[in-house]
């Protein structure tokens, strides 16, 4: 086992890091098994070690772990329980369920494909329409698949000006909310968007995901979203998404938002991670209307999209814009109560 010291954190990615450091700066001690593992067993010096995997505390069970892992599962779950999910189906890797998924595209327009068990926004298609666009993005889907095979299919919350939020819930409260943009290059009325990606790349602050205030755009992801589009040249100080997915990783920006959210927004999402068993989660919503505090759901159009299990406390740490919510401590704070 390596013993964890303040200049190892050093090597560690977001949340590890910050969860090694804030731990050390307690006076408890830090093992793993080796240094990109995302176990750790903390000893807080009284007696009793342990066990985290990334952010999720040993209080979460298998099963619960297990179950947030299945998108489809975790939407049958929460809709049983009343909170309002989109439509949403299961589309096996053999593709049996082919026509029933064009049907589901006919009733609900555009949709989401995603693999049923991916992570940080890989595998995800949106804008899917027609049958061969369908199979396209389940392959791609597939590819990007953890254990399962499967795919997930679920109606596009379509609107002129989506919102992208996280809320990241503890022990019961919500210790932040971000906004998530997607990546975005300037106009500057003489470069293409390939060129602006990678002059945006170069700037001091983008790097390694998670490790740099940006993360570096992903060129490739960028291209598959625009395609052609990469070529165009934008007018000075005009502004495009490079990407369809608001995802820190892939290079977007992160705004917190936890003053604005409305109040049914942070119960429901206390809520969501009690139904599915979770002391602490990352509850992500789609919203059509900017976040502010008498906000209704009616006027934001809002629904969670998905929930984490071990979600990135660095982003609510380490915003973009706006303040430290000291969500790594509000984590420590739990795991000094087991």
């Amino acid at each position: 086992m390596i013993h964890i010291t303040k200049e190892l954190t050093l090597s560690l990615s977001g949340t590890s890091r910050l969860i090694c450091l804030k731990s050390l700066e307690r006076g408890w001690k830090v093992q793993t098994p080796y240094l990109s593992s995302p176990h750790y067993f903390i000893n807080r010096g009284d007696g009793r070690e342990l066990h985290i995997f990334s952010a999720t505390p040993p209080t979460v069970s298998y099963a619960s772990a297990q179950l947030v892992n299945d998108k489809y599962a975790t939407t049958v779950v929460l809709g049983s329980a009343g909170i309002v999910q989109l439509p949403v189906m299961r589309l096996d890797e053999q593709l049996t369920q082919l026509d029933e998924a064009m049907h589901f595209i006919e009733t609900h327009g555009r949709v989401v494909v995603k693999p049923i068990d991916g992570g940080h926004g890989k595998g995800i298609t949106t804008d899917v329409v027609s049958r061969d666009g369908l199979i396209r993005a389940h392959q791609y889907a597939v590819e990007n698949v953890r254990a399962s095979r499967s795919t997930v299919i679920q109606k596009q919350l379509v609107a002129k000006d989506l919102h992208d939020i996280r809320v990241a819930v503890i022990a019961g409260k919500v210790v932040g909310a971000i906004e998530r943009v997607p990546a975005r290059v300037r106009g500057d009325g003489i470069h293409t968007i390939a060129e602006l990606i990678e002059i945006e790349n170069q700037q001091e602050y983008r790097g390694d995901p998670y490790r740099a205030k940006l993360a570096r755009i992903d060129t490739e992801r960028a291209r598959a979203y625009l395609g052609d589009r990469m070529n165009d040249v934008l007018a000075i100080d005009e502004w495009r998404s490079v990407m369809a997915v608001a995802n820190y990783g892939a290079g977007g920006e992160l705004v917190d938002v936890t003053d604005d959210i409305p109040g049914w927004m942070r119960n429901e999402s206390i809520e969501a991670a009690e139904v599915l068993g979770l002391d602490v989660a990352g509850v992500d919503y789609l919203s059509s209307a900017v976040m502010h505090s008498t906000l209704s759901r009616k006027e934001s159009g809002s629904v969670i999209t998905e929930v984490n299990k071990c979600p990135a406390l660095q982003i609510h740490d380490e915003p973009t814009i706006g303040k430290n919510r000291h969500a790594t401590e509000a984590y420590l704070d739990f795991i000094a109560t087991l």
